[in-house]
């Protein structure tokens, strides 16, 4: 009988088999982007800043092209006004805008409306719903550039109020019946 004893690895291929799995470790983690989480979102929202115009199209029926304009108010919070587009160029205020981490909420008191969303990881879209009247809409919501902002109409002309010293009146016309065959 032969006696055999199991090889061993040589000590070289080893090294090379350790030294191929740290560069392909080190190669995927260098070029794959992995999410880090909330906190990562958070950071990237506060350094792109949810100010700029919004626009996105509401489904509650007939397409509505909603535009939103958002700018840093002089108390430090937020000054931003809805517009529905295909309604007419009157914009509705936003009574109070708030973020909190990447969670976005406006509040429309004129109008009963209130809309919540998400701001995404890279700033761009806003995923939420928009509720007013009998239930919540879903909303995307995408920061538009100057090439792709939707034109917002001119608001309707202002109706100024009558004169103090105005008169008015009302005319009436007549009409009498006469017989078809008659002048």
């Amino acid at each position: 009988m032969t006696d055999r004893t199991p090889r061993k690895p040589h000590f070289l291929w080893r090294l090379l088999l350790c030294a191929a799995l740290g560069l392909a470790a080190f190669t995927y983690f260098w070029f794959v982007d992995i999410p880090q989480g909330s906190a990562q979102a958070t950071a990237q929202t506060k350094a792109h800043g949810i100010e700029g115009t919004w626009q996105g199209t509401l489904h509650p029926g007939r397409d509505l092209r909603i535009v939103v304009k958002i700018s840093k108010g002089d108390d430090g919070g937020y000054k931003t006004v809805f517009y529905s587009i295909d309604q007419g160029g009157d914009g509705t205020p936003v009574a109070k805008t708030t973020l909190d981490g990447s969670a976005l909420k406006m509040t429309l008191p004129a109008i009963g409306g209130t809309y919540e969303g998400k701001v995404s990881s890279d700033g761009n879209t806003i995923n939420g719903t928009w509720s007013q009247g009998p239930g919540p809409l879903p909303l995307e919501l995408t920061r538009a550039t100057p090439e792709t902002e939707w034109t917002i109409p001119p608001p309707a002309p202002k109706i100024l109020p009558m004169s103090a010293n105005a008169s008015p009146g009302i005319e009436v016309p007549t009409i009498k019946p006469t017989k078809p065959d008659q002048r």
